[in-house]
């Protein structure tokens, strides 16, 4: 690894530490678009997203806004789907979806 990845990776970690992010990774595709579907039903609204969501897609990313809460989807083909955003928000995705969280993106 070199040092600019090095750096990157670190300037990550500690955004993630600085604003109490959290995220959730490697979620399949029929339990990814049902999470996004779910939100969208409860009222966030879904925004930087053309065209919709396809798993075949080879990458594709959304944001879910609800007042000044964010969270950050993406999907990538070959690791799956991850959601981002406030702890407190990623801890009850989490819980309701039973998926882990972690502190920081792992790094493939």
């Amino acid at each position: 690894m070199n040092l600019i990845s090095l750096i990157r990776r670190k300037y990550v970690e500690l955004t993630f530490r600085r604003y109490d992010l959290r995220i959730v990774e490697a979620i399949g595709a029929q339990q990814f678009e049902h999470i996004i579907q779910v939100y969208r039903n409860s009222g966030w609204e879904i925004t930087n997203a053309y065209p919709a969501f396809s798993p075949d897609a080879e990458r594709w990313h959304c944001k879910l806004r609800k007042g000044t809460s964010v969270l950050e989807c993406e999907w990538q083909h070959q690791r799956f789907g991850s959601i981002s955003g406030a702890a407190r928000i990623i801890n009850a995705l989490a819980n309701e979806f039973g998926l882990v969280v972690l502190e920081y993106p792992t790094w493939q």
